[in-house]
């Protein structure tokens, strides 16, 4: 059969790019000049990727077998021209440096400090060759035009003046220096990969650029076709040039007219008019007119946050696979057409980190009965970046555990607490069935942790712990700040986690360690003697950046219907449908982001690209995949009242969509917005029905005692009494790493307690005030105390623990002083247990309920010849919320609880001296009680000008035998109504309470 023809048959009616290309290949050069021709071509494609679809679609169209041409990525084109390898990153750095220290002999300016800028270098080395820049040109001009010798010259002072100065300064003396070594450096290093036979890549495309005629000869080329290629820098264009004039080089161009002349300055076409202009496309070429002619339909959807992109993917994808399936004319048929298409739907990810939350959201479709998991006939082109990996997050955590160690007094190794549970707790080890049979024994110590409040434990101790485990002994290991170590530490690490996890459940988990274990291995090589001399942090740094450009490798049929792609990868590739995520300003395209040592009007100046040029090769990557795309879907987050990722901001190309592209016929672009709408019900109201299991629990605590903090909250929500008192559901455990504010309270408490203790039973005198007053060390010792007491672990010695703690010991200085204006007074007890047993009738019962009133008095003194009981309290105050009209009000307004807890203190130290058994309190006492010259209030220590405030309610009797009923009838209401069947416990208010400071 005749090419011609052959080709002519198998062309679908609208070819997508790279099948057009294969069939003029074809048509045009193999028609003329034989099969024979075909193996000495280059192929050459800015892909790998494209290069294996080039491959499908050759072989697809040709009539026969035959020996395929040498079909390369850019990249791989170059460097084997050039007949140089290219070595790794690591590598390059490290013979960087080298080359560095040649000219820069500053003991201080170590690898350390060298590894951070070395990155930065390479970029901009790669940059300068690849845009064929004069180098010494770029480096005189940045250093004259430093600006130092900019204000000098403009002040009329000499320069070399101004140069004396900056040795005197090391700081400004380094800067200027700086750019003397950074050209000497640049020279020095070329020199030397070229001796070794080698090139950073930029500076393979220049050396091809610069021998392009030698090199064609040496390596004998023929003909070579570019395909599909936008942006080119100055050496791409120079080699394409070049080969050009030899007749050597021909170009397939993927274009469209809209963007180079219906829109003559779109951002799209910037480079493919350079390039006429350049002359690398002629000036007859047809351009392409796929956007305005063929029919498509454009969907831009908004949804309200990052994660609702991967469930409307799925969603879509879904409808995608059923569209196919149901356009053929049968069942079987269509599933056979699904399967066997190639690219039907591209997903294009411009946020990586979409990745996984995509593989999460894959659907499986079920079509009468037959199951179709999306994942089988999904290929995975951008893979997973390691930094992206739950493996990254468990290595970063171990160097931050690394940064965080500290020293006690003793010299003892400490680790922090947040290190020690993102480790044990940390989501990578979650998938290992090993590591959970001890999971018991570690949630143990995180328990004892939590416990003890232990912000910082011993090393030893933690390894203690893990005797006999070897996560342990690897992981809570000290690196002593040494790479040596930390590459040992590391090595043993993947190898206690490799018996961890098994090969059958753990597929994924350990693909992400063989891929770490090869880097580490690779840096380890590389590094060589290097790893003596450097730290842990610069490893850190060379480890990381290895890292970021290294990905974990999804295995998939390449030329599978559904692809999962990033923006880059999908290079001259085309698909039927197209899902795009992330269509955000500062996402699609990406912002200004140059990791740069050349001022940007300095890079414009000598031609090197800056975020123009970057934008104009990102905004062409867009408009050519809609050119034969059919149904294009764009989805962008929209957050309403704030900004869920980057922007909130729709993506500029959407705009240019809107304006540009949706007033042709051919195009139907459609909005919608992603709303879940929840059906609508109202809330319930959480509530507990008092069944006699109930009531049963509710008395016997009632039985035990309740104190004035219960009563307060179950006058403010029934419910959450219930919960915490009844059902004792306490707060969960939780580290205080900052001193929380009941902490505060508390060890002020204690510490006033453990200043008067000894003066219990006594009177205290102005000058036994002013004694402990001035007694700073001992107060100071005692608030140590409390707080190791409270808080075993917290620390004390520095930042805000530092400073709450001066200011107690100063709360307690000012509160003595206050103290003294009161003097005499008997101190009679403090930390008293009061409680009182008391009848409650119930309507419902004969017999009356027994039930236990009880309380912690912080102080009963008397003064000014009347007995206080006294609560302190280092909050703040409003006197209303101490003064009430009638008990009536201490049931309905549960603003008033600090009155409900003095009036209870009161009656509870009347029924106490009234009791004489157990009196802590001496007897003499009592006979307030028959004056009925008895107080109760607090002592606010944020406002000691303001002295003792006792409560004050309007109708409280002024007998103790009425008093005593007043209160008796206040808490038989209350028990009452607590244990009415009919009245359910139920949230008064929401579901939420704060602790008083020290009720009881």
């Amino acid at each position: 059969m005749n090419v011609c023809n052959f080709v002519q048959s198998h062309a679908t009616p609208m070819s997508i790019f790279l099948e057009k290309v294969a069939c003029s290949l074809l048509n045009d050069h193999i028609s003329i000049k034989g099969w024979e021709e075909l193996t000495s071509w280059y192929l050459v494609l800015p892909t790998r990727r494209s290069c294996l679809y080039m491959k499908q679609h050759l072989a697809k169209i040709a009539p026969h077998s035959f020996l395929a041409p040498e079909i390369l990525a850019a990249d791989d084109f170059v460097a084997r021209i050039a007949g140089l390898t290219i070595p790794d990153h690591v590598s390059l750095l490290f013979s960087l440096y080298e080359s560095y220290r040649l000219f820069d002999k500053d003991p201080n300016h170590n690898l350390d400090r060298f590894a951070p800028l070395g990155a930065a270098l390479l970029r901009d080395f790669d940059l300068i060759d690849k845009n064929m820049v004069e180098a010494d040109k770029l480096f005189d001009y940045v250093e004259q035009a430093k600006a130092i010798e900019r204000w000098a010259e403009e002040l009329g002072q000499d320069v070399t003046y101004v140069q004396a100065k900056i040795g005197e300064n090391s700081t400004v003396a380094t800067y200027y220096q700086f750019w003397q070594y950074l050209k000497k450096t640049y020279f020095h290093f070329r020199s030397k990969l070229l001796n070794e036979g080698s090139a950073y890549l930029g500076m393979a495309y220049r050396i091809v650029a610069e021998n392009a005629q030698k090199i064609a000869e040496k390596q004998q080329l023929k003909k070579v076709f570019f395909i599909g290629f936008n942006q080119l820098a100055a050496a791409e264009t120079e080699i394409f040039q070049r080969l050009k004039k030899l007749g050597i080089a021909e170009f397939y161009w993927d274009t469209d007219e809209f963007y180079i002349t219906v829109q003559p300055r779109h951002e799209a076409g910037l480079y493919l008019r350079r390039h006429k202009t350049e002359g690398l496309i002629s000036a007859d070429y047809a351009w392409g007119k796929a956007l305005l002619a063929e029919p498509k339909q454009i969907d831009v959807i908004s949804v309200s946050n990052k994660v609702t992109q991967a469930k409307l993917c799925g969603d879509l994808l879904q409808k995608a696979i059923l569209e196919k399936i149901q356009s053929a004319p049968s069942l079987a048929e269509g599933i056979v057409q699904f399967k066997q298409s190639i690219n039907y739907v591209g997903i294009l990810l411009p946020d990586e980190s979409m990745l996984m939350p995509i593989l999460y959201a894959l659907p499986t479709v079920a079509v009468n009965n037959i199951e179709l998991p999306a994942k089988e006939y999904l290929n995975i082109t951008m893979g997973l970046s390691m930094d992206k990996t739950p493996f990254f997050s468990l290595i970063d955590n171990l160097f931050a555990m690394q940064a965080n160690f500290s020293t006690d007094e003793n010299g003892r190794r400490l680790v922090y607490f947040r290190d020690i549970f993102k480790l044990l707790r940390h989501p990578y080890l979650q998938y290992s069935t090993r590591f959970a049979q001890d999971y018991d024994k570690v949630q143990e110590h995180l328990i004892h942790i939590q416990k003890e409040n232990l912000v910082y434990v011993p090393l030893e101790t933690l390894l203690e712990w893990g005797a006999g485990t070897s996560f342990y002994q690897t992981v809570f290991r000290y690196w002593e700040h040494r790479a040596d170590y930390a590459l040992q530490a590391l090595f043993d690490l993947c190898q206690v986690l490799s018996q961890l996890f098994d090969r059958e459940n753990n597929v994924l988990e350990n693909e992400f360690l063989l891929q770490f274990f090869t880097l580490l291995k690779r840096i380890d090589s590389v590094l060589g003697d290097y790893k003596k001399q450097i730290s842990a942090r610069t490893l850190q740094q060379f480890l990381y950046e290895t890292i970021r450009g290294a990905v974990v490798p999804f295995t998939g049929e390449p030329l599978s219907p559904l692809q999962l792609m990033g923006m880059l990868e999908s290079r001259t590739l085309d698909f039927e449908r197209l899902i795009i995520l992330s269509c955000n300003e500062g996402i699609m395209p990406k912002g200004k982001q140059f990791g740069s040592v050349i001022p940007m009007d300095i890079r414009r100046r000598f031609g090197m690209p800056t975020h123009t040029e970057n934008d104009a090769t990102y905004a062409y990557t867009f408009y050519r995949l809609l050119h034969h795309a059919q149904h294009i879907t764009l989805v962008y987050v929209d957050a309403v009242g704030g900004k869920s990722i980057n922007t909130a901001e729709k993506s500029r190309y959407i705009m240019q969509i809107e304006a540009e592209l949706a007033k042709y016929d051919n195009i139907c672009l459609n909005h919608y917005r992603l709303q879940l709408n929840l059906p609508e019900k109202a809330t319930p109201v959480l509530q507990v029905e008092k069944t006699p299991e109930v009531l049963a629990m509710v008395r016997e605590y009632l039985k035990k005692g309740i104190p004035p903090s219960a009563i307060n909250l179950y006058i403010d929500n029934p419910l959450a009494f219930f919960q915490r008192y009844v059902l004792a559901l306490g707060e969960p455990q939780e580290m205080e790493e900052e001193m929380m504010e009941h902490t505060f309270g508390s060890m002020v408490h204690q510490t006033i307690e453990n200043l008067l203790k000894n003066y219990e039973q006594k009177t205290l005198s102005a000058e036994a005030i002013a004694e402990l007053a001035n007694n700073s060390d001992k107060i100071d010792q005692l608030l140590s105390d409390a707080i190791t007491g409270i808080k075993g672990g917290i620390i004390t010695e520095k930042g805000k623990n530092y400073l709450l703690k001066y200011i107690a010991g100063w709360l307690i200085e000012q509160f003595l002083d206050k103290e003294k204006e009161i003097t005499p007074f008997e101190l009679l007890a403090q930390e008293t247990d009061l409680h009182a047993p008391l009848n409650v009738q119930l309507s419902t019962e004969e017999a009356p309920l027994t039930i236990l009133l009880k309380g912690t008095a912080d102080r009963i003194d008397i003064c000014n010849g009347q007995l206080r009981v006294v609560d302190y309290k280092t909050g703040t105050f409003n006197k209303s919320d101490l003064k009430a009209d009638t008990l009536n009000t201490l049931l309905t307004d549960s603003g008033k609880s600090k009155v409900v807890q003095l009036l209870i203190y009161k009656y509870l130290l009347i029924r106490h001296l009234q009791s004489e058994s157990g009196l802590k309190i001496p007897i003499q006492a009592k006979r307030f009680v028959d004056d009925f010259n008895i107080t109760s209030g607090f002592y606010f220590l944020r406002k000691l000008n303001e002295g003792f405030q006792p409560y004050k309610l309007a109708d409280e009797p002024r007998t103790a035998t009425e008093f005593s009923t007043y209160v008796e009838g206040f808490i038989q209401q209350i028990i009452a109504e607590m244990l009415n069947p009919a009245i359910p416990f139920a949230e008064r208010k929401a579901n939420e309470y704060e602790d008083e400071e020290k009720m009881d």
